[in-house]
């Protein structure tokens, strides 16, 4: 019922205060004081206090306890719930509603009436609302409602509002903080318009809260002047919610909030130039009450060292930690509800595809049951993106999809488009994104343009416009995410461990993948070897081939990088491992165990207990060898043991062929339970598929030559291998040794 409530001292009562209910111009003034109500209805008159009151019925004007108030219900009584005032303020003895004319007749309001002399006054006023009573005037005359007139002290022009009907009491909204008003008010009959009465006396808004964060030193700080200046607010790290590893954290300002309302969880992602960080800095100056004319502005996203050193360059994205800014509710804000904002690193940036798997890692971290590091709902889902994409690259396309592949379909009710740099036309934007089948319930426009422009020169005639219309923006999209359901993000963290257990499937895939081709050119070659022509071979005794060796390199881990390791199997099952600790027990957590503690990427399910997590993994190389015939030969006796003992070498190359041969089909039927898994509950199963942008990378990389260039290519082509792998998956036949 209540929009907000207002209150003031009751002027009959110096012990009591008076509040008031405003629901559109509907006022209810209620008497109330600290002591807790008991129940005065008939049933309980005679027992005093024994029962406390939970309702006040503003009729029969007595005070309720649940018992009574279930044998009092009527169609035509209008009850008040106790709970619409912080405790332990409970209605203690009337109601009076202003439009009752019995109420302006009588004294106890504190207004004086008289037929010409229709002074009004303000029952309470905050930043940006007054609430206005005046006495009804005494004439014979039927009155049908009231007109009023209010402007700012010294200005010309009124504004005008009238009530709905007889009503004594109106609510002015939309006004500057900090501002001096004065109104009047005339009653308007069937016939005719009566002569406004005299002005009020001047009513003086209160600040912003943006104007009194801006003035609390302790809360914000200048970084420089201009018109509008600019203020950074000082922002403190929730304890315990900092992640140095995955680089999560949470953010919140100190100060008063109000307890007890909902909280909003909103998610943004998009590419590295898509406007979040000014998007995110526009939202919290318009929760804060920021208008046009004020000669300040807040900045609240808060870069670490890190970051800060490369914000002005566009091509890399400015944040590298997933930050939640925990935006409370506080006395005049503009919403009613707790925001928590959750800004993401930009997809694809230039430092490339290994960027955007650790955005992902980061993304699984903080998605997480622990509420102090992580969150485990979300109200929505917002993608940034530019309204003037007139078709969607490889590079968006990538993103779309990458960022679609972290989540499970439930979420597909909460996927919300915020379009920036919008100028009010249907945004091209929506045909590139129905073309590339991206799902959204519903799309926001958004121009920010205004928010740091300059407020005082002529130069910049649209400037207010645009400041106009983003403020309408703002309000549609917070009104719209108060109806927003929570999601769990339970599903999407069984997305991302599926997807986190995938990738280290296809890892170990590709290496076995390659060593097993290895042994079969070695197979190869060494048949060829002992299948030359005796006379030719003791013709040339140096006759010489090549084969190519696997060997497996230590590579020691960077400060902050994990690897888990089989003892037995002598490889990386998982790197990065997000697992930290030193011996691996069954309370040993990692992705790519089971759930009866064996490992999916060791062919005999290793147990858990014969993996380590150590300093350094294990990484595939090939070395390529040349021999000669008369080595080959010098490995047996003499000629007859050298056939049996020629053909015993190659069976032992064939049944380790054949050993690497099933670990490949036992890894391909992993990730195909893997892929299957993610096909029914993701948003994307296949966060790879996008070959053309892979492909441009790797030119990009050819055409700009910079240092490391090659081994760059070089894994941006195993990443190509591993997403050509990931296409065949679902053929039951596919088998990447075959000879086919």
């Amino acid at each position: 019922m209540d929009d907000f409530i207002l209150k003031h001292i009751a002027r009959n009562n110096p012990n009591s205060e008076e509040r008031v209910i405003v629901t559109d111009n509907n006022v209810l003034v209620v008497t109330v004081s600290s002591r807790s109500a008991s129940c005065n209805s008939n049933t309980h008159a005679q027992d005093s206090g024994s029962m406390a009151a939970i309702s006040y019925c503003t009729d029969c004007g007595v005070a309720l306890c649940t018992d009574c108030l279930s044998n009092h219900q009527s169609s035509d009584h209008y009850v008040v719930s106790c709970g619409q005032f912080p405790d332990p303020v409970i209605v203690q003895s009337s109601v009076r509603d202003i439009s009752d004319t019995q109420v302006n007749k009588s004294s106890s309001n504190g207004f004086t009436c008289s037929s010409s002399d229709v002074k009004p006054a303000a029952i309470d006023v905050d930043c940006t609302r007054i609430v206005l009573a005046w006495p009804r005037p005494t004439c014979d005359d039927s009155i049908q409602h009231y007109e009023i007139r209010y402007r700012k002290c010294h200005d010309v022009r009124w504004q005008k509002i009238s009530t709905n009907d007889m009503t004594e009491c109106i609510l002015l909204q939309s006004l500057a903080p900090n501002v001096s008003y004065e109104t009047q008010v005339r009653p308007v009959f069937v016939d005719r318009e009566g002569p406004y009465g005299p002005k009020s006396d001047p009513i003086k808004t209160k600040k912003s809260l943006a104007q009194n964060l801006r003035d609390d030193r302790s809360k914000t700080v200048k970084i420089c002047d201009g018109t509008p200046s600019l203020y950074r607010v000082q922002l403190h790290e929730k304890e315990g919610s900092v992640n140095t590893i995955d680089k999560t954290r949470k953010c919140f300002i100190k100060g008063r909030h109000r307890t007890g309302v909902p909280e909003k969880t909103v998610l943004l992602v998009g590419a590295t130039g898509s406007g979040k960080t000014t998007l995110i800095d526009a939202i919290f100056n318009h929760i804060l009450g920021m208008e046009w004319s004020d000669d300040f502005r807040f900045t609240v996203v808060n870069l670490k060292q890190e970051e800060d050193a490369r914000k002005h360059d566009q091509a890399l994205s400015q944040t590298d930690w997933i930050t939640c800014y925990e935006i409370p509710c506080m006395d005049g804000s503009k919403v009613d509800f707790k925001l928590n904002l959750v800004d993401t690193p930009g997809f694809a940036d230039t430092r490339g595809i290994e960027r955007d798997t650790t955005l992902v890692r980061q993304i699984r971290s903080f998605f997480t049951p622990r509420s102090d590091t992580g969150i485990n709902k979300i109200d929505a889902l917002c993608f940034v993106v530019q309204a003037p994409l007139v078709r969607l690259s490889a590079a968006q396309r990538y993103v779309f999809d990458g960022i679609l592949s972290i989540f499970g379909k439930d979420i597909i009710g909460n996927i919300f488009m915020l379009i920036t740099f919008a100028d009010g036309s249907d945004p091209v934007v929506l045909s590139s994104l129905k073309e590339a089948k991206i799902p959204y319930e519903k799309y926001f426009t958004f121009n920010n343009s205004a928010l740091f422009a300059n407020n005082v020169s002529d130069q910049t005639p649209f400037s207010k416009s645009f400041w106009q219309l983003g403020e309408e923006s703002y309000q549609i999209f917070f009104k719209e995410l108060v109806t927003f359901k929570p999601k769990s993000l339970l599903l999407t963290s069984e997305v991302l461990e599926n997807r986190e257990r995938l990738d280290a499937i296809m890892v170990g895939l590709l290496d076995d993948i390659k060593s097993g081709l290895n042994k079969m050119e070695n197979i190869r070659q060494e048949e060829h070897a002992l299948n030359q022509h005796e006379a030719y071979i003791r013709a040339n005794k140096n006759y010489r081939y090549k084969v190519k060796e696997n060997k497996m390199n230590h590579i020691k881990l960077k400060p902050g990088e994990n690897a888990l390791n089989c003892l037995r199997c002598h490889r990386t099952c998982h790197f990065p491992c997000r697992c930290r600790t030193g011996a691996v027990t069954s309370s040993y957590n990692c992705t790519v165990m089971d759930s009866n503690n064996k490992c999916t990427i060791c062919v005999d399910k290793c147990p858990m207990t014969d993996h380590c997590d150590t300093g350094y993994r294990y990484e595939l190389s090939t070395v390529e060898k040349e021999r000669t015939y008369e080595e080959l030969k010098s490995r047996f006796d003499d000629a007859k043991s050298k056939e049996s003992k020629s053909k015993s070498a190659l069976k032992k190359l064939k049944y380790e062929y054949g050993q690497m041969h099933t670990q490949v089909q036992f890894l391909i039927n992993n990730a195909r339970e893997c892929f299957n898994q993610l096909s029914n509950i993701a948003l994307r199963p296949n966060p790879l598929n996008e070959s053309d942008y892979i492909d441009l990378l790797i030119t990009n990389e050819k055409q700009d030559g910079s240092v490391g260039y090659l081994e760059r290519i070089e894994m941006l082509k195993d990443i190509r291998q591993k997403a050509s792998l990931i296409k065949f998956l679902p053929d039951k036949d596919f088998d990447p040794l075959s000879k086919k």
